[in-house]
């Protein structure tokens, strides 16, 4: 198996009130991630990071979203790479990290470029409830490095 699939697999044990095999097989697609280093597809970290994000782990999922969005931008994948971002978001939301809000709308502004009004719709749905969380917030919209 790949560890696309064994990420995906760890998203259902996840989805399913698994949450000890869905552990054991994200470790196991971190894994096989870690030792093909830059050679794991941007897709293994995509799904990686979901299972992660699925069980509270955001630190990490948001270094998985990261490295897809990084990966699918060298790639030219604008669609790919806007779907990373919006994940990479949400951890980052997760973590309380009011820099969420930049990556939408990098993730909108990807959108808008492919000329996908339903996805930049969503983002600007994502954008506002981004703001109505960190509204009352003393952090700063500061730019963190992702």
């Amino acid at each position: 198996m790949t560890a696309i699939t064994i990420a995906e697999l760890a998203c259902e044990r996840a989805l399913a009130s698994d949450p000890s095999s869905a552990r054991e097989l994200a470790e196991d697609a971190a894994q096989m991630i870690a030792e093909a280093g830059d050679d794991a597809p941007p897709a293994a970290h995509e799904a990686l990071g979901r299972a992660l994000l699925l069980l509270t782990e955001a630190h990490r999922a948001k270094e998985s979203f990261a490295r897809a969005a990084r990966a699918f931008d060298g790639m030219k994948d604008l669609a790919r790479a806007a779907g990373a971002r919006v994940a990479l978001a949400e951890a980052l939301l997760a973590l309380g990290d009011p820099s969420a809000r930049i990556v939408l709308e990098d993730a909108g502004g990807l959108y808008e470029e492919l000329g996908d009004l339903a996805a930049q719709a969503r983002v600007d749905r994502a954008l506002r409830d981004a703001d109505a969380v960190f509204a009352s917030s003393p952090r700063s919209f500061a730019s963190s490095s992702w």
